[in-house]
This record gives structure tokens, sequence and C-alpha cells, in this order.
């Protein structure tokens, strides 16, 4: 959690991070796992950098990063457990879109 948080303050290349997840479906458990243990470091460590959750009915977990120029970056967090949505979370922080 700290190594990802740093990182995201060394590379100002991201603009912000969305995600939808499903309230119901049991392959966003994970997601919303990893959101309960990791999202407070993120956010004292990034205080200004947009990070935006929304519950919605239905729909697989899916990560979005948008970057300048309206690129996006997207990556399917269906099943993954905390430490793999973390990875996935760094990997588009860090890409170059």
């Amino acid at each position: 959690s700290e190594r990802l948080a740093n990182s995201r303050k060394k590379n100002s290349v991201s603009k912000d991070l969305y995600s939808y997840v499903s309230v119901f479906l049991i392959c966003c458990s994970y997601f919303r796992d990893f959101i309960e243990q990791h999202y407070v470091t993120l956010k004292t460590a990034n205080p200004e950098f947009p990070i935006l959750i929304r519950e919605c009915s239905g729909v697989q977990p899916v990560l979005w990063a948008r970057y300048g120029f309206g690129k996006e970056h997207s990556v399917s967090l269906d099943n993954m457990n905390a430490d793999q949505v973390a990875k996935a979370l760094e990997s588009v922080v860090n890409a170059k879109p």
C-alpha cells in the first residue's frame, strides 16, 4: 500500500482513477476488501489526486485511469485478490499511454 502510494507521488502521468464495482457480485468483494484496507493510505499520500469509486448493480469490477489528452486505460479487476488489485492499480498509475 505504501509502495503504491509512493509510486503515484513519483509519477504525475495519470490524472485520476475511477472504478465501478457491484454491491452484489462476489467477484467484487476482493476489490471492496482492497479499498477498505488501502484507501486511507492512498488518499493520505495523494490528497489532491482524484479517486472515484462508484457502486453499481451487476457490473464487473473495472479500474480506469485517465491520462492527459483524453487517453484512458482500463483493467478488469474480476476475481482479483487485494494483492492483485494493488498490482493492477500500480500498473495503470505507472503506465505511459
